[in-house]
């Protein structure tokens, strides 16, 4: 028990680093998370992100666009990030470059 206690706890305090990293790089947040393994952000002026996701899969970098979780594939500026990989410190500097030029 004390293990899957200590478990939580990271968790949490994981999927509140990334959802900083994440408003850091100028992605917006509409929920505060508070747990769980994925944390969606909306990526500002982009309609679908899943060119945002192309151009990271070209730097060595998987994002989870929105448009793959909608039942038509519908463009979404919405991105999915996984906690568990997300706090690599070059997602950051990607999402810093990409979204803010």
């Amino acid at each position: 028990m004390a293990r899957l206690c200590a478990f939580m706890i990271k968790q949490r305090l994981t999927t509140t680093d990334l959802a900083r990293l994440l408003e850091r790089s100028g992605l917006s947040i509409h929920a505060e998370p508070k747990g769980g393994i994925f944390v969606w952000a909306e990526a500002p002026d982009v309609q679908d992100s899943a060119l945002l996701a192309s151009e990271a899969a070209q730097a060595g970098i998987m994002l989870a666009p929105g448009n793959i979780f909608r039942p038509q594939m519908q463009p979404s500026p919405w991105l999915r990030f996984n906690v568990a990989y997300s706090l690599d410190p070059r997602l950051e500097r990607f999402l810093g470059e990409a979204i803010n030029r």
